[in-house]
């Protein structure tokens, strides 16, 4: 009877101990999937081995990333999430891309530093990329599901945005208004934006001419509805001068028409590209 009691205990402690690891082993789990986080503040960072950020409804994310086209360079941008293959909105640096070769010798990070958005750099003073706001504490970035990032102090009060600050995308809740451009992320040659003094017109600028390369234009008081001479309805529709809480989109256009205006826009600027190699060839 002894050695049975004795067998029954042993056996007792081990139920207890495989229960104990089972229920630790959930908790790591559960610790593991809510580990993405959304905000940068002064006393964290994003580093380039595949950490991201991801928005609070998994609808973007953000870190760095490789052209397809080039991987010995890298970048920090935002892009949809979960999406394949990855469809970048927003680059942060697309003017000064960092070696790959940099990235393995050095502590290239996003911060907060300073109140401002940087990317940084510890061997150099001068960062890839950063906003320029006056010298504070407690600000924070946030990814937002809109796509957004948004730098703010500790009351919320948003001291800069990449909505207002955009590379080659428009993604809904954005705001065309005069000043507001879109740049070609690949070379930088061309900018898209509204005609001035004139609401109705949108044109793309080479970079040192003052003549349009390409005009697009609508009906005075017509806009959101009709067709632009040179691009489609729904660009129209998109372009249109909304305000961010005026923006309603079903949720099938929300998807598609951001995507189909960063390709038709890409294209357009490819093909200019392309068209200025070429009259450069035929004219030397």
């Amino acid at each position: 009877m002894l050695l049975l009691a004795q067998v029954a205990g042993k056996f007792y402690v081990m139920q207890l101990i495989s229960n104990f690891l089972l229920l630790l082993l959930a908790v790591l789990v559960i610790l593991c999937s809510c580990d993405a986080r959304s905000t940068i503040d002064g006393s964290s960072k994003l580093v380039d081995n595949e950490e991201t950020l991801v928005s609070a409804g998994e609808k973007f994310e953000m870190g760095f990333f490789s052209d397809d086209r080039d991987q010995l360079r890298r970048f920090v941008g935002i892009w949809y999430y979960n999406m394949s293959p990855r469809t970048v909105v927003w680059v942060a640096n697309w003017n000064r891309p960092i070696p790959v070769s940099r990235i393995k010798n050095e502590d290239i990070s996003v911060v907060v530093e300073d109140g401002n958005l940087k990317v940084y750099n510890s061997n150099s003073s001068t960062p890839y990329f950063s906003t320029v706001l006056d010298s504070a504490s407690n600000r924070r970035v946030e990814l937002l599901d809109t796509g957004n990032l948004v730098l703010v102090d500790e009351s919320g009060a948003r001291l800069w945005q990449s909505f207002l600050n955009p590379t080659d995308t428009f993604l809904p809740g954005m705001k065309m208004g005069m000043g507001f451009k879109l740049t070609d992320s690949r070379s930088g040659k061309y900018t898209f934006q509204m005609g001035e003094g004139d609401n109705n017109t949108y044109a793309i600028f080479e970079t040192g001419v003052d003549i349009p390369y390409w005009k697009g234009s609508v009906p005075s008081g017509i806009s959101g509805t009709s067709k632009f001479s040179k691009m489609p309805a729904y660009l129209t529709y998109l372009l249109s001068n909304f305000n961010e809480s005026d923006v309603k989109y079903s949720g099938a256009m929300e998807e598609i028409h951001p995507i189909i205006f960063l390709n038709i826009l890409r294209s357009i600027f490819q093909v200019m590209s392309m068209a200025t190699a070429v009259s450069k060839v035929l004219d030397s």
